[in-house]
This record gives structure tokens, sequence and C-alpha cells, in this order.
């Protein structure tokens, strides 16, 4: 996984990420632009 990060002018931060190889990555996101919602990890599990 790499990433990089950025902040502008309203204090919002904003994350370039990549995910390698296929799902599942161990967590869930929840929200975002479309939900009018601050986008958040909502879960977070071991993948072994």
């Amino acid at each position: 996984m790499s990433g990089d990060h950025h902040n502008d002018k309203e204090a919002m931060s904003i994350y370039c990420i990549t995910l390698n190889g296929p799902a599942p990555w161990g967590f869930r996101l929840q929200g975002g632009k479309d939900f009018s919602m601050p986008l958040t990890v909502s879960r977070v599990s071991c993948v072994c």
C-alpha cells in the first residue's frame, strides 16, 4: 500500500492510496461525497 497526503486551504485532508492485490483488504469505508458525509474507516479486521 502506498499513498500521498496533501492539505488544502479548508483544513481538509486528501489521501491518494493504491491498494495492491485483490480484495479483501481488511477494512470498510463509510460515507463519502455521494452521501454528504466524511469518509471514515468504520471497521478494521485481520486478514491473515
